[in-house]
């Protein structure tokens, strides 16, 4: 059976979907590829990293933390009435972030997340919020900057992605709120 590159894709895809959810006998014997030369198939085997981040449920305060202005620890403010982090900004021009520090290695792959929620925010689309960036030698090398794909709201909402490092380096992870845009911000 000949595929053409995108139907291959698109099968191999299926296949190792397939595979994980135990529905492998679902699909014919004559239809499944030998997709042991194919060079783009997905690497299972991507190592992942685990890295503490000090007070990351923000119980211990600032601890851990480099809080711009407008940043504060509200003790009942976290998603199940906990600790959590809330910004305020009023006038669009100061830009400040909530950072800590951390290591990352080259090849780990880092899963970011965040519970997220918003007040009275002036934009009318979904903005940056977390953001890992790389420093080598104190200089700032490369960056992610994760986005939800909706507009957050005074609901809480989990944001999050997933970050393959190209290299290892001292890194800082930043909880914020996207430059020009005025309200409130949560996390958890």
């Amino acid at each position: 059976m000949k595929m053409s590159l995108h139907q291959g894709n698109l099968f191999a895809v299926t296949l190792l979907f397939c595979i994980f959810c135990g529905c492998q006998g679902m699909l014919p014997q004559e239809r499944i590829p030998d997709i042991s030369g194919y060079k783009k198939a997905v690497n299972l085997n991507t190592a992942s990293a685990l890295v503490n981040i000090a007070n990351a449920d923000f119980s211990q305060g600032s601890y851990g933390w480099t809080m711009g202005p407008g940043y504060k620890i509200d003790p009942n403010g976290g998603m199940n009435g906990g600790s959590g982090l809330c910004y305020e900004r009023n006038e669009p021009k100061p830009y400040q972030l909530c950072s800590t520090k951390l290591k990352v290695e080259a090849g780990k792959t880092y899963k970011i997340g965040a519970w997220v929620r918003g007040e009275s925010l002036s934009s009318n689309k979904p903005f940056d919020c977390i953001a890992i960036e790389l420093y080598k030698d104190g200089e700032y090398v490369t960056g992610s900057y994760i986005r939800p794909r909706f507009l957050l709201g005074k609901d809480w909402a989990y944001v999050e992605s997933e970050y393959i490092s190209d290299l290892s380096a001292d890194a800082r992870l930043s909880l914020y709120m996207y430059r020009g845009v005025t309200g409130k911000i949560w996390f958890d």
